[in-house]
């Protein structure tokens, strides 16, 4: 019993001379040992060009001995893009010893990723090296938080989660959604991922969800290995108090504007899932989603002439022959001119039917269907309405004895009703909605419902 203790107690302390003599102890640090970090880099930092342009941007790194000097050593520094191709490379002698010492990154250096290695070397000998992984941009990106609708978030419900980013010329960033180890979605900014539906989970509780910004997207399938140090984190409360009451609303609103950008955001996800249909959505005109604005317990989306979202069903409802009697109220703030401008349109999958709010080329609010064979305007009778007021407009629209009548009102005031026959051909009953969109109006919509009648 007694040489068996002994024999362990040999084989313990053997095992610990040898890890204290290896090159890497952390036990002893002797005068030809040397150990080399960044002082002020972390993998995925955001380097920003300092001011003016050309001028210098530094980093600063230090390499630690127990008492040996650098007089006989030789500092390797290379430079490499995010293609591993070699930018940049310096061999400094009598590197500085227990000291921080600068590096320069080349002043014309473009924006972009790169990595940035240091070797210290004894002749042929590698005696220390590390390396940092990091960006370099022209401006700082930064993000102010994240925003979610609806207020109140029940059980297993979707919500929206806003990134409140702020413009970086120059650059479209990449956003990571995580939650906890679960990632949620990930996406260049001009793609519209600073916008996400998030499912609430079934339990009331607190949950934590996080977005990462990067200046850059990474390669094609790939994430990045390091965290982003601009990122925000939002404390959501999911709570089933009050459902009921909250959340009720008539049974004849067929659709809303958040129930429109939902359907619109879970296409998005949907075509980026598949090969086939990212490939046909690559050759569509991309629309640029507009900005969701929370007023209160609404939400609202400001469109900038260009911006929009796709929503694929049709909104109105609409048969093989005819359509139902229906009100559109839309509740809008106008910002631009509206003159020859779109609102929106609902166009069936083979063209045999489009319906459209738009303004004509003298300034007049209408509603339009289109067939393959003939075009039914239906004159508002709002023409060029102001600017900067929240107005809001109805059109019902409904069937009276083989005609189409459509009455509008604007502010709960009657202001124009026409009527035509009009002739539905047979064809698709689904479709597409868009919104906004190339050649839209500048505006504010904070109410988009369709309500059967």
């Amino acid at each position: 019993m007694k040489n068996t203790f002994f024999y362990i107690l040999l084989s313990l302390l053997g095992m610990f001379m040898l890890v204290a003599c290896g090159d890497n102890s952390g036990f002893m640090l002797g005068d030809d040992h040397y150990e080399m970090d960044f002082v002020s880099l972390l993998n995925g930092d955001v380097l920003t060009r300092s001011p003016p342009s050309g001028s210098g941007t530094y980093c600063f790194f230090r390499i630690q001995s127990g008492g040996g000097s650098g007089t006989d050593l030789t500092l390797l520094t290379d430079l490499y893009n995010r293609h591993g191709d070699s930018i940049a490379h310096n061999e400094r002698s009598a590197p500085a010893v227990n000291a921080d010492t600068p590096i320069e990154l080349p002043p014309q250096l473009p924006q972009g990723q790169y990595k940035l290695v240091l070797t210290l070397k004894r002749g042929e000998q590698r005696l220390a090296s590390a390396d940092r992984s990091f960006f370099l941009v022209d401006h700082p990106v930064t993000i102010q938080g994240i925003l979610s609708y609806p207020i109140v978030i029940f059980p297993s419900r979707t919500a929206l989660l806003i990134a409140d980013i702020d413009p970086t010329p120059g650059l479209d960033p990449y956003l990571k959604w995580t939650q906890g180890a679960k990632k949620l979605a990930s996406g260049r900014l001009n793609d519209g991922y600073d916008q996400i539906l998030w499912e609430s989970p079934g339990e009331d509780g607190v949950y934590s969800v996080e977005v990462e910004v990067f200046p850059f997207p990474p390669d094609a399938g790939a994430e990045y290995p390091f965290l982003s140090p601009v990122k925000a984190a939002a404390e959501l409360y999911i709570s089933a108090k009050d459902q009921a009451p909250v959340a009720a609303r008539p049974a004849s609103l067929s659709y809303n504007l958040f129930d429109i950008y939902i359907k619109a955001l879970r296409e998005r996800e949907r075509v980026g899932r598949g090969s086939l249909e990212k490939e046909a959505a690559a050759e569509a005109p991309q629309l640029r989603q507009p900005v969701p604005v929370i007023l209160g317990d609404a939400i609202g989306m400001k469109f900038d002439g260009r911006s929009g979202f796709s929503c694929p069903e049709l909104i109105f409802p609409v048969h093989s022959r005819s359509i139902d009697a229906f009100t559109l109220t839309l509740g809008v703030k106008f910002e631009g001119e509206e003159a020859g401008r779109n609102l929106l349109s609902s166009r069936t999958g083979d063209g045999s039917l489009e319906m459209k709010l738009f303004f004509s080329d003298s300034g007049e609010l209408m509603l339009g269907i289109l067939t393959k064979t003939s075009e039914y305007l239906f004159p508002s009778g709002i023409d060029s309405p102001p600017k900067g007021a929240r107005l809001l407009i109805e059109a019902s629209v409904k069937p009276v004895e083989g005609r189409l009548r459509v009455s509008w009102k604007m502010n709960g005031r009657e202001v124009s009703e026409a009527e035509k026959t009009v002739t539905i051909e047979a064809g698709e009953v689904r479709g597409t909605t868009v919104v906004g969109g190339e050649n839209g109006v500048r505006c504010s919509i904070d109410t988009l419902d369709v309500e059967l009648q």
